[in-house]
């Protein structure tokens, strides 16, 4: 997993920021990660890509935050006209089941890490 962000549009960044700052006050101390992945990730997106977001944390009960997550999206939606996906997951669960979900392996091997706790 890269490090670096090389998005170059100011909208974007301001949207990961501005998402960043949303998902710490929301998650506090259960948060672990916060990761790019997808076509901004690999530097292939275009105007109708939406921004891929996994969400680690220590937390199990995720469904309870699906309405808070929704509303968040709407803002950032108003905000930036930009769709962000995001996609919240248990840390341990993630890390165990790397090596059979595609999804997972994708996320570790072309994500970028936006937050680390």
């Amino acid at each position: 997993m890269t490090k670096e962000v090389k998005i170059k549009d100011e909208n974007i960044k301001m949207l990961l920021s501005d998402l960043e700052i949303k998902l710490s006050e929301l998650f506090k101390n259960n948060l672990k990660k916060i990761i790019l992945f997808g076509s901004y990730a690999k530097g292939t997106y275009n105007n109708d890509s939406d921004i891929d977001i996994m969400v680690l944390l220590t937390e199990t009960e995720l469904n309870k935050y699906d309405d808070i997550i929704a509303d968040i999206v709407v803002e950032l939606i108003g905000k930036y006209s930009i769709y962000p996906s995001i996609f919240l997951e248990n840390d341990k669960q993630y890390y165990k089941n790397i090596e059979i979900e595609t999804l997972f392996k994708n996320v570790e091997n072309e994500g970028i890490e936006l937050y680390a706790a």
